[in-house]
């Protein structure tokens, strides 16, 4: 059985914008889609077609590892709760003020990734920590990315 019937010519991969990549596939009939690098690699390492209600997921959750370990199949709708999951606020405490405060834990993440201090409650707090650091107040100290998929697992056991 022929993966994608009629497929005249593959390009790419090409990286967009965010990162993500993906190929053009160019048909006999003249007509072309897009597909995810991803989803390309694990049917043709799997020679079968992905059904409608699939999706490609990247197990390390860095969709530029695109190694065929790291990438496993998954129902969109399962898919697509554990991403809403990133989306549920977690509550922190701020490293400047000691107060409560609700995040989103895509946020901390994105954050704690690109070596971010905090997290802190508020804008007013980020800026006085700022501050801080420019006038030679406090040593900058970003939160391990380890401490946030802690905190994110925690999320899908609940």
């Amino acid at each position: 059985m022929e993966l994608y019937p009629n497929l005249k010519n593959v390009l790419g991969p090409y990286t967009r914008s965010d990162g993500r990549k993906h190929v053009i596939l160019y048909f006999k009939d003249g007509s072309s889609r897009t597909v995810s690098y991803p989803k390309w690699l694990l049917e043709n390492h799997l020679q079968k077609r992905l059904k409608d209600n699939e999706t490609v997921d990247h197990c390390d959750r860095d969709f530029t590892n695109d190694n065929i370990s790291n990438l496993r199949i998954k129902v969109r709708a399962m898919h697509a709760s554990e991403d809403a999951k990133r989306v549920k606020d977690i509550e922190i405490i701020c490293i400047l003020c000691g107060e409560k405060a609700l995040k989103k834990a895509r946020d901390l993440q994105h954050n704690a990734k690109l070596g971010k201090a905090g997290p802190f409650c508020g804008r007013k707090c980020a800026g006085k920590y700022s501050k801080a650091i420019q006038m030679g107040e406090v040593i900058h100290t970003p939160r391990p990315i380890e401490e946030i998929d802690r905190e994110y697992y925690q999320l899908d056991k609940s």
